[in-house]
């Protein structure tokens, strides 16, 4: 599904963007409406970072990375960092080290 849209904000500030979503995507879209103009002009190259510090808790990690899993991005990139001490627990490292 595509829609030009077009962004004015003011009076004088006025742009056309071109938004590519997938029908199965407009449910999770109605923030949209809160972007600015120059949100919306990069509205379709998020990149989320995320650092994990996981702390010997493998169930709340496992959690966490199947919510990220799970979560729309928008055709964004997810990078979630992992850092642990050295007395982490195995199972966390064995997820950690399965993550990329």
């Amino acid at each position: 599904m595509v829609f030009l849209l077009r962004v004015v904000q003011g009076s004088e500030d006025a742009a056309s963007v071109l938004v590519r979503l997938a029908r199965s995507d407009l449910i999770y879209s109605d923030w949209m409406g809160t972007l600015s103009l120059a949100e919306w002009q990069n509205w379709n190259r998020p990149r989320v970072d995320i650092g994990i510090i996981p702390n010997n808790r493998p169930q709340s990690l496992r959690r966490l990375l199947r919510s990220l899993e799970n979560a729309c991005y928008f055709d964004g990139t997810l990078d979630p960092r992992i850092h642990m001490e050295d007395s982490v627990d195995t199972i966390t490292k064995q997820m950690a080290g399965n993550l990329h």
